[in-house]
């Protein structure tokens, strides 16, 4: 309703979690750290607060999900007009002009490719094949691997998710046949393999053999501290952006954990940790029921909050405004049906009541 103002669901939760974080300075290993992310939480806390208030309805949503691909589409465009063609490749795509990680940015894009994908596969809005195809080219671009997994795997659920029973098997088949395809061009075309299938190379022999790859190598490391750390202080961690500081006093290098899960129980302990991903359950829940229900954006966010889940084992999320972006869209998708759903109840009982009325 025009002039209403809307407190979504995500905003209060998120709201408690914020106040947890606060709550966390009292019994933090160093106080003053906690306070270098205050603002970034705050904005997490507000992104789906403003968002609501647009996008609280379900003819709004699709408008709403088109402007996140626009958007990934159109920083794209940029970072390829500012980085030199030499340099499309090199490992580095869109770190200088953006100043965010490979990891962040690669996600940003998955993200987007994910939304086209579903307007091109779901809604048979045919010219997004093309977004989400260029999109995907972005995400090798990144050279992160967990993004570059995660567009793949995200693109086959979403394939899967539509398909009846009747042609489960085939549609399966066919997408697995596209992701091999993709990741044959990666080993074999030198310049996708100079972006990301070196690392890949690394991985398996890594996984293989447990050697070659120093990246693996520290970042399980650092889990390993991370779980140090949540054993000694299981119930209320060592505080909010803590780890990096106690990391530093183990290993003389100060940051932070690269998984948002350690990171989670290090920083805030089990009920940090609870209190954060409780809301994902829920909306995990929900998106699966309509989903099975047969709700087509359903599915999709269904697709999202699993992609989350899925980059959180390499990435630090909590207090990331981009990532809140794509979380705060499921839950605007849980808001927008509840709304339409009371709305309806209020319609069907206005003309109840109108009908006793005549009566």
């Amino acid at each position: 309703m025009k002039g209403t103002v809307i407190f979504p669901t995500i905003s209060i939760w998120y709201g408690i979690f914020v106040l947890f974080c606060f709550a966390s300075i009292l019994w933090a290993y160093q106080p003053s750290s906690c306070f270098h992310v205050t603002s970034r939480i705050v904005q997490c806390w507000v992104i789906p607060f403003c968002m609501a208030q647009h996008y609280s309805t379900k003819e709004a949503l699709p408008r709403c999900l088109k402007l996140i691909a626009f958007a990934s589409m159109a920083s794209s465009v940029y970072i390829l007009w500012q980085t030199p063609v030499a340099e499309w490749f090199s490992g580095s795509f869109g770190n200088v002009t953006t100043g965010l990680n490979p990891n962040m940015l690669g996600i940003i894009y998955t993200f987007g490719a994910l939304i086209s994908y579903f307007f091109a596969y779901h809604l048979h809005q045919k010219n997004y094949y093309i977004i989400s195809a260029y999109l995907v080219f972005i995400v090798i671009l990144t050279s992160s691997r967990k993004s570059t997994i995660s567009v793949l795997l995200g693109i086959l659920l979403l394939t899967v998710l539509d398909a009846t029973r009747k042609h489960l098997v085939l549609r399966i088949i066919a997408a697995l046949a596209v992701l091999a395809l993709v990741f044959y061009l990666i080993m074999t075309v030198p310049s996708l393999y100079a972006a990301i299938g070196r690392r890949f190379d690394s991985m398996i022999n890594f996984i293989l053999q447990n050697e070659g790859d120093y990246s693996i190598t520290i970042r399980l490391t650092f889990i390993r501290v991370a779980q140090q750390i949540f054993i000694e202080n299981f119930l209320f961690g060592v505080g909010v952006v803590n780890f990096p500081v106690k990391l530093g006093t183990i290993m003389n290098i100060s940051t932070y954990a690269h998984n948002n899960y350690y990171e989670l129980l290090a920083d805030l302990g089990i009920i940090g940790f609870s209190l954060y991903y409780s809301y994902y359950v829920y909306v995990a829940v929900a998106t699966l029921k309509r989903a099975t229900c047969g709700s087509r954006y359903a599915k999709l966010m269904l697709t999202m909050i699993l992609t989350i889940l899925l980059c959180d084992i390499g990435i630090v999320s909590f207090y990331s405004a981009q990532i809140n972006i794509f979380f705060a869209c499921t839950s605007m998708f849980l808001s927008a049906c509840d709304y339409q759903k009371e709305s309806a109840t209020i319609g069907q009982s206005s003309l109840q009541l109108g009908s006793k009325s005549k009566g």
